[in-house]
Formats: C-alpha cells, structure tokens, sequence
C-alpha cells in the first residue's frame, strides 16, 4: 500500500519502474515526469517541494486516481506551505530615514505603501485612475502620493502616463527617536484592519490570534522569526497570480503588568493628544 506522502507515491512508483527494467535510471524516470533530474533528485531526497504548477500533471503521469490521486495532490501542497521550503525574494533593501517628512508619511499612512505596491501587479495598467480604482481611494489623494513617491525616486512616470517603481524592499527601524512615529502607523493599520475585516469577504481574510506563557528574555529572537516569516509569507502568497494588494500585522505584547510606571508615559500622553479622526495625508500649506 502507496505512503500517503507525495515523496513516497514517487518512490515507490520509481522502484516499481525498476524493478521492470533495471537500467531504468532516475533520470529516465525525470524525463518520463517532464521535469529536470536534479528538480526530482531534490524533491525525493526532501529538500525542495514539487513544483506547484505540476503537482496534477505528476500525479496523472503516474497513474493516480481516486483517493490516492486526493493524497497525493494534498501532500504535495502542504509541503508547498512549509517554511523550511519557501524561499525569499532576494530584493535590494531601502532603509528609511524616519527623521525625514516624506518617509515618515510613508511609515504612517497606509495608502503609501498600497500604491507603491499595486504598481508591482500588473504594470501597464499601473496609472493613477486606475490605482485609485482598485485601491478605493480619491484620484487627487492618489496623484499626491505619486508626487511623493516620485520625490523619493521609489516611482516612476513614464510618457504614456504609466506608473513603473523601483524593486526594492522598504525598511524602517524603530528607536527612541521613531517610535511615535511606528506607533502612528501601526495604529492606522489596525484600524484599517477593523474596517476590511468588517468590509470583506470571508473567504479572501483570515485572522487569528493565541495567548502564550512568555519569558521576555526571548523577545529578540521572536522579533527575528517574525521578520522570517513575513518574508516567506509574502514570498509564498507572490505565486500564481498576484493581482491583489494585502497587509499583515502582527502585534506581540504581554498581558501582565511587567512595569508599572508612575503616571502616564510620554508615548501614551501623545497618542491621547491626537485627533479621532483620521489626519490628512499632506496639511494644508
């Protein structure tokens, strides 16, 4: 009876194949599959998934069918979201100045960051009405972050009315000095979290949460496993076709009093002094 991991239905399809014929090499069983030898080679031995995009047509050249054709399919995606086996993108990384009026307006409204992103989905059609369109945002509101972006040399405008951008990866780091300023966005994303949790479909979010026993000593690390995961995740959810714009958050605080100071921090006391609502983009000159 056949593994119900995919890696076993290949194994022991390819020691069936050998023993009918015993010159029967992994390399001839690679050519019967249509993929390289070294793809499969790799694949057997554990140490990079099934092509995503050939999953069914391996599983059919090996004559499943059934539940097993189901096993196979469902074994091979799950190895495609382990990730131990999902690469990051190799971009150039941009690290922001947060003492610079552009960038901290970058940092603290949303609606940077989803047009410098969309631009990315599908290029010819990256112009402001149609940025402004797909993001649900004013078409003015959309040319002013354009302008902005362009100032930054992250975008670029081309004859034709066309937005391009640079293929970078933007990063910010909190200190003393910026935490206000991360503390801003991170409050407008979650508040913009509510409002498309509340506006979307079910089945295009998902949201969770889990409530641990913590030594704070770890925190450093933890803040490294986050930034590995989000850049699998977005790495991840690039296959296929990526036409859509999606933000994850991730917020990571105790629940017990570990300090207590007297009164109200500075943080606390600035956060208090904003307005309800939502500040403009750009004030008014």
């Amino acid at each position: 009876m056949r593994s119900g991991e995919y890696i076993g239905f290949l194994q022991q399809e390819f020691e069936k194949r050998k023993d009918k014929n015993s010159r029967y090499s992994l390399r001839s069983f690679a050519m019967a599959l249509e993929l390289d030898s070294s793809t499969l080679s790799a694949v057997l031995k554990g140490k990079r998934p099934l092509p995503q995009q050939r999953i069914w047509d391996v599983a059919k050249k090996i004559g499943l069918e059934g539940k097993e054709l189901d096993d196979f399919v469902k074994s091979a995606e799950r190895g495609q979201r382990k990730l131990s086996k999902i690469s990051v993108d190799k971009l150039k990384t941009r690290l922001l100045n947060l003492e610079e009026d552009l960038n901290i307006r970058l940092v603290i409204h949303w609606e940077y960051f989803a047009v410098f992103i969309i631009i990315g989905t599908i290029e010819e059609a990256a112009k402001a009405d149609w940025i402004a369109d797909r993001l649900g945002l004013e078409l003015e509101a959309v040319e002013e972050i354009l302008e902005d972006l362009m100032k930054m040399k992250l975008v670029h405008k081309q004859d034709d009315g066309r937005y391009t951008k640079e293929d970078v990866f933007l990063v910010s780091k909190a200190n003393q000095n910026t935490y206000l300023t991360h503390m801003l966005g991170q409050r407008d994303n979650l508040n913009l979290a509510l409002e498309k949790w509340e506006d979307s479909r079910r089945e295009t979010t998902t949201m969770s949460s889990i409530t641990f026993i913590a030594d704070p000593e770890q925190l450093q690390g933890a803040r490294a496993i986050i930034d590995e995961f989000r850049g699998k995740l977005s790495s991840y959810m690039k296959q296929g076709t990526a036409s859509e714009v999606y933000q994850l958050n991730i917020q990571l605080f105790p629940l017990t009093s570990i300090y207590k100071p007297e009164g109200k921090g500075p943080l606390q006391d600035a956060l208090e002094s904003l307005p309800d609502e939502k500040t403009p983009i750009r004030e008014e000159e």
